[in-house]
């Protein structure tokens, strides 16, 4: 069908026209006093002024950067509902990141308190032990004559000197030149029995040991 160009001018004004349109709302209606009829409505945008009214880009669509906060706020919203299987494999992930082994049980918590307390222990018994008068190193016998027995003194603790050749051997080792009755301090029967017996002397390997030895003998 042949269009003249009056015709085309108009149509061609109708279509700038309604481009430019912001909002056209159009409303169709048969008789507004009846309550059953329905009024129809609806809003046209002009082609160049949709493009600068509606949003184009779907932002509800692109990916939400989350940080750990929100996670651990959701974990804890969620930790009971979160099945066991989960949690371990939480717990195993984290333990190989942390590049060492710890533990989670309360067995093993409990084996790696009582290894602690063992070593501070072993670091508390090897604490040289001090008398108020005598020196360790001193060796002390009693001053009744009936009692030839000897003792090391040693961590506070005395320790029986089982024979004389042990005797003279610990003398030559604590490099004491002066004769016996200077060396053995004699003291009363009843100041000895007052001080801790240790581990006896039987030979020369048995001369000088560590105090944790000395200190946690029982006899």
């Amino acid at each position: 069908m042949a269009v003249n160009k009056n015709t085309y001018n108009t149509l061609r004004e109708e279509f700038i026209q309604s481009s430019n349109i912001i909002s056209k709302e159009i409303t169709s209606t048969n008789n507004i006093n009846d309550p059953n009829d329905i009024t129809l409505s609806k809003t046209i945008y002009g082609k160049t002024n949709a493009k600068n009214i509606l949003d184009e880009e779907f932002t509800e669509f692109l990916l939400q950067t989350k940080n750990y906060k929100e996670f651990f706020d959701l974990y804890d919203s969620f930790f009971y509902d979160i099945p066991k299987p989960t949690h371990e494999s939480f717990i195993y992930e984290s333990k190989n990141y942390l590049g060492y082994p710890f533990s989670v049980g309360k067995g093993e918590i409990v084996e790696e308190l009582e290894k602690q307390l063992s070593f501070i222990q072993e670091q508390i018994d090897s604490i040289e032990r001090h008398h108020p008068i005598y020196p360790n190193g001193s060796v002390i016998a009693s001053t009744n004559s009936s009692d030839n027995r000897k003792y090391l003194l040693q961590s506070n603790r005395k320790r029986l000197i089982i024979n004389t050749e042990i005797f003279y051997l610990i003398k030559t080792r604590l490099k004491i030149t002066k004769p016996n009755s200077e060396f053995i301090i004699f003291i009363p029967s009843g100041g000895i029995n007052e001080i801790l017996d240790g581990p006896s002397i039987t030979n020369p390997d048995e001369i000088f040991v560590g105090n944790e030895i000395i200190n946690t003998y029982h006899g």
